[in-house]
């Protein structure tokens, strides 16, 4: 917690506000198979969702095997207890909340952005001043452009909207355009403007830049999941090759494409979001040659630019045995506004 009181301080000195990325819908206990760590063994029934076609089962909406009972209110206080110490301790400007639809249903199970929990984040002294963000999508329903005034929210028909059209395979320019304007289909009620849209052609999940003009399906078979892993329906293609190439016509087509897409992200007046930035750092205390987590930090963001153990560009699974055998590998995610 230090190192990351320390970072988010040096963030702040670089003019660099920090937006936490938390995940609520789901705990390490799994399905009902799973072990019992902690809120299975406290209170089964009042944390966790149950499946009502399963007796005894959970509803799965994080695809990991039980969902949060947001609706309950000691899973609301959970909530808000925990941002509060991130917000008010560790000094974090927003947060991110992974499939926040699943944490928006209420006791039926429908789409609910009015939860007591979700209320309380406006009045409270502490969280009222945070940017607030929306993935608005679970494993069991879309539902972007849901949430209420003073949401930001993750827009994924921007992704696939700008990606189809630079592949010639939009129908007209009026998707595009939509996009460009600020999806007002999906953002223009309840007095939100294109600044509640968070325009990205790239995340964490799926497809890379790279990826997205180098494969038409998904490759994930090395992870031992039979190829599940990863989103089924990305819109990208290899431009006439599947994978790495040497063709240098392919090549540029190729980087060409992307520069098109980037090119989006700068031409309209909403919030872009694709500068997500993806690093692997070596993380260990002073003086053991070992990068600091407020140094990978704003490396990763490009505050700061150093030769070291930062390895750019990779993720966990692509860092060196080498690297890793060096220390703990800690992945890192920024969002840029």
């Amino acid at each position: 917690i230090v190192a990351m009181v320390e970072a988010v301080e040096r963030l702040h000195a670089a003019g660099i506000e920090v937006i936490l990325d938390v995940v609520f819908n789901h705990t390490a206990e799994g399905d009902e198979r799973g072990p019992t760590l902690s809120l299975r063994g406290l209170d089964n029934a009042s944390y966790y969702r149950p499946d009502p076609q399963r007796p005894g089962g959970y509803r799965n909406l994080s695809g990991c095997g039980n969902t949060l009972a947001a609706h309950e209110p000691a899973v609301g206080a959970l909530i808000l207890d925990a941002l509060r110490f991130w917000a008010g301790e560790v000094g974090v400007d927003g947060f991110r909340f992974d499939l926040a639809s699943a944490i928006a249903r209420g006791p039926e199970g429908g789409f609910d952005p009015h939860l007591p929990w979700i209320r309380a984040l406006r009045d409270d002294p502490v969280l009222a001043r945070c940017k607030l963000v929306a993935e608005g999508w679970d494993c069991e329903g879309h539902f972007v452009g849901g949430f209420p005034a003073g949401w930001s929210e993750w827009n994924d028909r921007f992704r696939d909207d700008v990606r189809r059209f630079w592949l010639g395979r939009a129908h007209g320019v009026g998707a595009l355009a939509t996009r460009l304007a600020g999806s007002s289909d999906l953002f223009g009620a309840h007095g939100r403007g294109p600044a509640a849209s968070i325009d990205y052609v790239t995340a964490h999940d799926g497809f890379t830049l790279a990826d997205a003009v180098s494969y038409g399906h998904r490759r994930n078979h090395a992870n031992g999941e039979d190829n599940r892993d990863g989103h089924a329906r990305e819109v990208a293609d290899g431009g006439g090759a599947e994978g790495p190439t040497d063709d240098r016509t392919i090549r540029a087509r190729r980087a060409f494409t992307n520069r098109r897409r980037k090119m989006g992200l700068t031409q309209n007046g909403t919030t872009p979001g694709a500068a997500f930035t993806r690093a692997v750092a070596l993380v260990g205390p002073a003086g053991t040659g070992k990068t600091s987590l407020a140094e990978a930090l704003l490396f990763a963001s490009g505050a700061i630019t150093r030769q070291g153990t930062v390895e750019a560009g990779t993720t966990v699974g692509d860092a060196s045995p080498e690297a890793r055998a060096r220390g703990g590998s800690t992945e890192v995610n920024l969002m840029h506004f």
